[in-house]
């Protein structure tokens, strides 16, 4: 991977302008991870009484999204054998980095 980049670099350098061989070549920015957990009591088809803890980073819309899922998710075996107790539900999202400009 590590020469990959090297040559990513060094055509990126070398082209004027960018070819579409240096620019898929190129290093790309990670994924930025996305985060939204609830609290929820288990219900018999569906989670209730759901509640939101976290959104990180906030602003990036994990939240609602989760929450449309959330909606029509069935509880997972491990949650049914605590039927009207509250769990967590997590969520993770890996959303593209925004684009250099």
């Amino acid at each position: 991977m590590f020469v990959l980049a090297l040559l990513a670099q060094s055509f990126a350098s070398l082209a004027a302008p960018a070819t579409p061989l240096a620019e898929a070549l190129a290093p790309k920015a990670a994924p930025i991870v996305a985060r939204a957990s609830f609290d929820c009591r288990v219900g018999v088809a569906t989670y209730e009484d759901c509640q939101m803890v976290e959104e990180t980073p906030a602003g990036l819309g994990a939240g609602a999204v989760a929450e449309r899922t959330l909606a029509s998710l069935k509880p997972l075996p491990a949650h049914r054998a605590f039927l009207g107790q509250r769990v967590r539900v997590p969520f993770e999202f890996l959303v593209p980095a925004p684009a250099a400009r």
